[in-house]
This record gives C-alpha cells, sequence and structure tokens, in this order.
C-alpha cells in the first residue's frame, strides 16, 4: 500500500513527465507529435485503419500490421511474389496492408480481412473485393 506521500510524490512524476512530452506550446507539441509519427509510421497507419472502420460501422480488432506481415510469410496476397520488408514508402515494393473486403464496401478491420501486399498491387487492386489475382504484376513485373 503507498503512503499518501509516496501517491503525491508519483502524481508528481507523472505530471513532469506529461509537461515534458506535452508542450502549452502549439508549435512545439506539433514538432514532437510529427517527429513521433515518423519514428511509428506503423502505428499510424494502424490508427488510421480502425478509426476509418469504425466510421464505417465495421467491425475492429487492434493489431499490429507487422503481425499480418509475418503471418504471411512477408508474400503479396495479390501477386504471391515475396515482399522486401526493407522497402519504405514511396517505393512500389514496399510492404502495405491490404483489406480484402475494402473497409469502404463494408469489409471489416480484422485480421480475417487483411493480408500483405505490396503498394502497388494495393493500388491496382483498388476497391475490388475478394482476392484479386494480379499474378506478375508485382513491383518488379
Amino acid at each position: 500500500m503507498m503512503t499518501p506521500e509516496e501517491r503525491k510524490e508519483k502524481i508528481r512524476q507523472r505530471n513532469a513527465r506529461y509537461r515534458a512530452t506535452h508542450s502549452v506550446d502549439p508549435v512545439k507539441n506539433r514538432a514532437w507529435q510529427r517527429a513521433w509519427q515518423i519514428a511509428h509510421p506503423d502505428r499510424v497507419n494502424a490508427k488510421v485503419s480502425r478509426r476509418e472502420a469504425l466510421k464505417a460501422g465495421g467491425i475492429v480488432e487492434k493489431f499490429v500490421n507487422l503481425e499480418i506481415f509475418e503471418r504471411d510469410g512477408w508474400v503479396c496476397g495479390i501477386c504471391h511474389e515475396p515482399v522486401d520488408p526493407n522497402l519504405k514508402k514511396p517505393d512500389p515494393g514496399a510492404v502495405e496492408l491490404d483489406h480484402v473486403i475494402p473497409i469502404v464496401k463494408g469489409g471489416s478491420h480484422t485480421r480475417a480481412n487483411v493480408q500483405t501486399s505490396h503498394a502497388r498491387c494495393n493500388r491496382l487492386k483498388g476497391i475490388r473485393t475478394g482476392n484479386v489475382n494480379l499474378q506478375g504484376v508485382g513491383p518488379d513485373c
């Protein structure tokens, strides 16, 4: 059990950490947020996908994109070619999360409805539903 003094000290420390990362100055706060977003693009993209699915009224599961990429063995679910995990956007061979049934067409943001894809394959697939086979159109084709 914590004594009242220990509790007050813990609250002071928590408040100090918050002030250090959440500046009152909006310009500094925005710079901190942008730096965090650049350092964690996968978490930002996952949050955006979850928010879009919620707005569309779909089912949402919380998961990390890396979990799906490893589940699929880093193989594109559209062209069935391997995906290089070292490539970053805007490279057409960069890894992306594809919704088999797009959210705009009533799809959910769940593990069962997502697959690994190349950025280029995902753009070519667009909002088509189901497992579209674009074999031979990967980023190296």
